[in-house]
């Protein structure tokens, strides 16, 4: 394969795995409402009456943040995929994202020999972030490909 399909198919996987991104930055705000409105979270505000709206704020403020950084990882990948010149910002986020999945799915690994009440949301919930893990290894992998290949392009 030549350098100019090489180039052509990096910067396709980018678009495609910023889309995916970008879509489970949306999942993040379902998975948000679902857990708020769940049990869970209510009875841990209303036990705590004052601190009740700490927990919810708190929450919300991590929730929009684990939003806002995948949206930036997200979109920055596809418009580097598009052929637009991004700086290393969006390359160092998405490593950072990406420890913090590795981190989450061997918690939730650990999770589900500590509690085995609800195993089911635990395997789905970790089966989702191993996806998310593998969609940054994969984008952080394609982007700095492509850099490398554009620039040895450039060099010809």
């Amino acid at each position: 394969m030549n350098m100019e399909a090489k180039i052509r198919r990096l910067e396709d996987n980018l678009i495609t795995l910023g889309t995916g991104v970008v879509l489970f930055a949306v999942w993040t705000i379902v998975r948000y409402m679902l857990t708020l409105y769940s049990e869970g979270l209510r009875q841990a505000a209303a036990s705590y009456q004052e601190e009740g709206t700490a927990v919810y704020v708190i929450s919300y403020a991590l929730m929009m943040s684990d939003f806002l950084l995948r949206c930036f990882v997200g979109f920055s990948a596809r418009a580097e995929g598009m052929g637009s010149k991004k700086g290393n910002g969006y390359i160092l986020w998405a490593c950072v994202l990406l420890l913090l999945y590795v981190l989450s799915v061997l918690i939730e690994i650990f999770l589900i020999f500590v509690f085995a009440d609800d195993i089911l949301n635990m395997i789905i919930t970790m089966f989702i972030d191993a996806t998310s893990a593998f969609f940054t290894a994969d984008l952080i992998f394609s982007a700095v490909s492509v850099r490398k290949l554009r620039k040895k392009k450039e060099a010809l």
